[in-house]
């Protein structure tokens, strides 16, 4: 999952790069937000979301993408009004991409 915070640089607390195991990448006029979900029934996408928006002084996430496949079961204890904020929905599922590989 990525996310990318707008035209200031983020100061992203260390405790949170820690809490969710991201990595920050500069690209000049913002930051990125990267990480593994690792053990996504505790720290989901929502999870990483939230913490990163906490830690960001000023201005807001430009956009999440979640770079991958998730388990349905993930994406149903997400909050559906979310999943454009959030950068997953049902076209996403490890599910959904298995059932359109066996229909041909």
């Amino acid at each position: 999952m990525e996310l990318r915070r707008g035209s200031d640089r983020p100061a992203v607390a260390n405790e949170v790069v820690e809490h969710v195991g991201a990595q920050l990448v500069d690209l000049g006029d913002r930051v990125q937000v990267s990480c593994n979900l690792i053990d996504p029934t505790t720290v989901g996408p929502s999870v990483v979301y939230d913490a990163v928006e906490a830690a960001v002084k000023s201005g807001s996430i430009e956009r999440a993408e979640l770079v991958g496949l998730i388990p349905a079961a993930l994406l149903e204890r997400e909050d559906p009004t979310r999943w454009h904020q959030l950068g997953i929905g049902p076209e996403v599922t490890i599910e959904s991409r298995t059932s359109s590989v066996t229909r041909g």
